[in-house]
C-alpha cells in the first residue's frame, strides 16, 4: 500500500514558458503480502505540466526516491532487486536514495480517451521496479471524474532494467 499525497503549487504560464507545478509527497508502506513489500521507501518529487496545445501536454517529474537495496552474501555485489525478488542469499532492508526521472507527451483523443509515450530513470514513481531507463506507451480512461484506468507498456532500454514491463490501475479520487 502507498500512502501519497499531491499539492498543487501554481497554474501554468505559458507566455512566460512557466509550468503548472505541483509536490508529490509519498510512501510505500510494507503493509501487503510478502511479494509486495520491498520495505518502507518514501519519496519527495516536483511534478511540472506544459500544455503544448488544448489536447497535448508534456509532463516531467524530477523526484528523490527511496528504495530498498540488498548485498549477495555470496559475491559482496550490492544492487536493487526487481519486484522485490528475494533469495536467501541475499540481505535486505538496506535504504538507498536516489535521483529519478519521468516524462511524459500526453494526447487526448476523445473527452474520456487518452494516449501517451513516456519514459523513466531509475525508477518510476509509484511502483518501483528497480533501476534503469525504461520508455513505453499507455492510455487512460476517465470513467467519471474521479475514476480513471490506466495502463502502460514498457520496454528496457539499458541492461538495469526488465526486458518488458507493464502496468494497470485503477485510480480513485477521494
Amino acid at each position: 500500500m502507498i500512502l501519497d499525497t499531491k499539492v498543487h503549487l501554481w497554474d501554468d504560464q505559458m507566455a512566460q514558458f512557466i509550468p503548472a507545478a505541483s509536490l508529490e509527497v509519498y510512501i510505500q508502506t510494507n503493509w501487503g503480502s510478502p511479494d509486495f513489500q520491498g520495505g518502507v521507501q518514501p519519496s519527495l518529487n516536483l511534478n511540472l505540466d506544459f500544455p503544448v496545445t488544448e489536447k497535448t501536454n508534456i509532463e516531467m517529474t524530477f523526484g528523490y526516491t527511496g528504495v530498498q537495496d540488498a548485498i549477495n552474501l555470496l559475491t559482496g555485489a550490492r544492487f536493487i532487486p526487481r519486484y522485490n525478488h528475494r533469495r536467501k542469499i541475499h540481505r535486505f532492508n538496506l535504504d538507498v536514495y536516489q535521483f529519478s526521472y519521468q516524462w511524459a507527451i500526453e494526447h487526448q483523443v476523445t473527452e474520456k480517451f487518452q494516449v501517451f509515450v513516456h519514459g523513466y530513470y531509475n525508477g518510476p514513481v509509484l511502483l518501483q521496479s528497480g533501476p534503469g531507463k525504461v520508455i513505453g506507451v499507455g492510455y487512460f480512461y476517465q470513467f467519471t471524474k474521479r475514476v480513471s484506468l490506466f495502463n502502460s507498456y514498457n520496454a528496457g532500454i539499458d541492461q538495469a532494467a526488465p526486458p518488458f514491463s507493464s502496468q494497470m490501475g485503477l485510480a480513485f479520487a477521494f
